[in-house]
């Protein structure tokens, strides 16, 4: 977009270059030959005829003449020349020779001072060879002028087309960069709260919900469907943890109350000896129950600390993506201030352009005050004819021609003048819609740069997710720990156990000996129940 915008720059200064180089400036050297024929030829004969002029002046005008239409001639034909040009070229070269050759003849009768002839010269040679030879310059003058427009029209319409496709372009570019942003920093927020409020409670008994969608599976879009299997995953495990450890505080209320009626019974233990014998073996039955469910439970608190470890894993990548998103909202802020810089540099080159038209306007002034003095010069011409009576006639015809040419030239030099007042006028609406470009450009910015600081504090929600990660992580810690202290508990509780079954077997053990291990079973059964109890309410809190 600001490409095209710089490339039709660059063709309006090449329209205006052109315009000067190959038109105004042929204008002007063909305005000076025709000047030079009609004021140093033809005015210097008459002049030298009425004796204004002395011979020697006359041939030195009628040579300073010749050279500058030498001059001048060759300048032009040298700038780039159309084929209208040149066919007209073609028709002035004989013309050239014959208007050369009665210069040639007028300035021999000026050097012999052959005032006779030269007055007889004047009307029936020098007028039949100079009057076509201005004529085609004529000609060749209003080439240009017309030219000059054909120009100015075809860079005009290009102009127009130019400024309609950049502002149609720009406009789309805009609404599309407002579009994207907006939909994926909503997209961003909703599914990364979702997530955030989760691990922030700790809630792992409802899974997020997450809409399928084949044609928008992005990095939100995974993020949010593997956070709800490891909800699922880990809910499922804490509902076996749950039953677990439900089983684990009847087994241990079962110990207890066992433990109890030991305890009660150790006095009458010689009498009863075969039903404490039964006692023993359904505690040891019991035990290795739990010892069983002990280990399971173990294992599965390891497995769960692995699934929080694969959490942290995925809440790195969570924080890794926000940074990336915040990274391309950074670059795309920096290509769009480009672009506004680059919109500022357009402005500038209008603002040249402009300045180059207002040089052509003072050109086109030039041309004017050129066209009055040669008007001026014509009515002095053909006051001058007027006075010479019937000799002046020939010259007054040709003040009138020079008089119907600065009209004419006066005439072109104001359209051309109007026309560079369109131009100005057009530069200016598309100066003032860049600028307006430039404000729209610097309102993106403002949204990218709040897009910007959202994307941050996103990355401080991030953070804070990190410290109850930390958290939980912690309270898992201290889970795995009564774990393992539930297990050592089984382990010893098993041991004893076995150890009173043996004393039991052993008739002459001491009722004093089978209180005492009665004793230690009922304090170990409360422990372990106490124990229980915990797991059982860490369990509830990570269950929600």
């Amino acid at each position: 977009m600001v490409l095209l915008a710089l490339i039709n720059t660059k063709d309006r200064i090449e329209d205006i270059e052109t315009i000067y180089e190959d038109r105004v400036i042929p204008l002007k050297q063909l305005k000076k030959i025709s000047d030079l024929y009609a004021i140093y030829i033809v005015d210097c004969v008459h002049k030298v005829r009425s004796g204004t002029f002395t011979p020697e002046e006359g041939v030195a005008n009628l040579d300073k003449a010749t050279s500058g239409i030498q001059e001048e001639w060759s300048s032009y034909i040298g700038t780039y020349l159309v084929p209208e040009e040149e066919a007209i070229i073609r028709e002035l070269n004989p013309l050239f020779v014959a208007s050369n050759a009665a210069v040639a003849e007028a300035r021999d009768l000026m050097v012999d001072k052959n005032f006779q002839e030269l007055e007889s010269f004047a009307d029936s040679r020098l007028y039949p060879r100079i009057d076509p030879v201005t004529e085609k310059i004529e000609n060749l003058i209003q080439l240009q002028l017309k030219i000059t427009d054909r120009i100015y029209i075809k860079a005009e319409k290009e102009f127009t087309f130019s400024w309609i496709l950049l502002v149609s372009l720009s406009s789309i570019t805009l609404i599309y960069i407002v579009l994207i942003a907006a939909v994926y920093s909503i997209q961003l927020v909703k599914g990364l709260t979702t997530v955030s409020s989760a691990v922030k409670n700790a809630d792992f008994s409802h899974p997020v919900e997450v809409k399928e969608d084949e044609k928008k599976k992005d990095e939100l879009y995974l993020l949010l469907i593997t956070f709800r299997l490891f909800q699922i995953k880990l809910k499922e495990m804490l509902d076996t943890i749950m039953d677990f450890s439900e089983n684990l505080v009847a087994a241990s209320e079962e110990l207890s109350r066992s433990a109890d009626h030991l305890s009660s019974n150790a006095q009458s233990e010689s009498a009863s000896i075969e039903e404490i014998s039964a006692s023993v073996e359904e505690i040891s039955s019991g035990m290795e129950y739990v010892n069983r469910n002990a280990e399971s439970q173990y294992v599965l608190i390891s497995s769960f600390n692995g699934e929080m470890r694969e959490l942290e894993g995925m809440i790195s990548k969570v924080g890794d993506a926000v940074k990336n998103s915040l990274e391309k909202i950074s670059d795309m802020y920096l290509k769009t201030d480009f672009g506004k810089k680059t919109m500022g540099d357009l402005s500038e080159s209008m603002e040249k352009i402009e300045s180059s038209s207002v040089e052509m306007q003072s050109i086109t002034a030039i041309i004017k005050e050129i066209s009055e003095k040669v008007n001026l010069l014509a009515l002095n011409a053909a006051i001058e004819a007027a006075r010479a009576g019937e000799h002046g006639r020939g010259f007054a015809v040709v003040a009138s021609e020079i008089t119907r040419l600065a009209e004419q030239t006066d005439s072109s030099a104001m359209t051309i003048e109007e026309l560079i007042k369109t131009s100005n006028a057009e530069i200016e609406t598309g100066r003032k819609i860049v600028e307006n470009s430039v404000k729209v450009y610097a309102e993106v910015l403002g949204g990218l740069e709040h897009l910007k600081v959202s994307s941050n504090q996103i990355v401080a929600i991030m953070e804070l997710q990190q410290e109850k990660k930390e958290k939980i992580r912690s309270g898992i810690d201290q889970v795995d720990t009564k774990s393992e202290d539930i297990r050592s508990s089984v382990k010893e509780q098993k041991i004893a156990i076995t150890e009173t079954a043996n004393a039991i077997s052993n008739i002459s053990t001491t009722v004093q000996s089978s209180a005492a291990n009665s004793e230690e079973i009922a304090g170990s059964a409360i422990s372990l129940l106490q124990i229980a109890k915990n797991l059982q309410e860490t369990m509830n809190f990570l269950k929600g």
